[in-house]
């Protein structure tokens, strides 16, 4: 198991980066393209044919907690689906922080075969990405990238995984591409919390947050694996403090919720959905 623990000296990552290609960069996109704060940027950057999130497929991590045990070790996995027939070469970037943008936790390399850790400097944010192998080029339909994350100590706060993938087409420019981004948040134990429950996929999936950002009302679509007890939360960054709170009676199969923003202040949010004892998040940003 490899951790990383030092930045990448800046001028041998800029010259990593000029040898890649626009398309599906070979040996992974430059940092800073995960969704995360303050730019938000992800793959749709550069290749911008169609909107985030609109392909029919998803990006999805599971192993993470609702809520961690500081100091733990998970097994994560972060799969990338996507049904159009074109596509057939992947790649990610995932990062994980706290409500003040330093790292939540360490990143761990399981499989560095197709994954592999980044960092453009000490204190700078750390990035998990696919490697040259990880593109899993001529893969149709659906790939996963494996690695662990080590849980912050106790007291350092909620922890939110931002992530963004593509479903290249690999025609060789940036062009008919699609791109995937979502968030995940980590809570810290309660002060006699049990013994945490892993999230798995069975019961829902949170498919897509659009638009994204939103200025009056944003849809959230999630896919149900039977009828029940909806629960939505709308929270600040650091997943504490509730700006909207809901819940309904939903059917199976897909559903659309709508939320407007009448009482919101202008920022950043998340929105988190519970339902059949799993829970799902993704970033939403309010623009006034």
């Amino acid at each position: 198991m490899k951790v990383f623990k030092f930045g990448i000296i800046g001028a041998v990552l800029g010259l990593i980066i000029s040898l890649t290609s626009a398309q599906g960069r070979h040996i992974g996109p430059p940092d800073g393209y995960a969704g995360d704060p303050p730019d938000f940027r992800t793959c749709h950057a550069c290749h911008s044919s169609y909107n985030p999130n609109s392909g029919g497929g998803f990006i999805r991590l599971d192993g993470l907690p609702s809520r961690y045990v500081a100091g733990r070790s998970y097994d994560l996995t972060l799969t990338l689906y996507d049904q159009n027939v074109s596509s057939r070469r992947w790649g990610f970037e995932l990062t994980a922080r706290h409500s003040d943008l330093s790292n939540g936790g360490t990143l761990v390399i399981t499989d560095a075969l197709n994954t592999q850790l980044s960092q453009e400097q000490e204190d700078a944010p750390v990035y998990i990405k696919q490697t040259d192998a990880g593109n899993f080029s001529g893969t149709r339909t659906a790939v996963a990238w494996r690695f662990g994350w080590i849980a912050p100590q106790a007291g350092a706060g909620a922890v939110v995984f931002y992530y963004a993938g593509i479903a290249a087409n690999g025609d060789a420019n940036n062009r008919y591409d699609y791109v995937y981004n979502r968030g995940s948040t980590s809570l810290p134990p309660l002060d006699a919390a049990p013994e945490e429950t892993k999230v798995t996929p069975a019961a829902f999936k949170l498919h897509s947050v659009y638009p994204n950002p939103f200025n009056s009302q944003f849809q959230a679509r999630c896919e149900l694996l039977y009828a029940g007890r909806l629960e939505v939360n709308l929270l600040d960054p650091t997943g504490c403090r509730r700006a909207l709170s809901f819940v309904e009676y939903r059917p199976a199969g897909m559903n659309t919720i709508t939320i407007d923003s009448e009482e919101l202040a202008a920022g950043i949010y998340l929105i988190n959905i519970r339902f059949g004892g799993q829970n799902a998040a993704m970033r939403v940003v309010y623009l006034k």
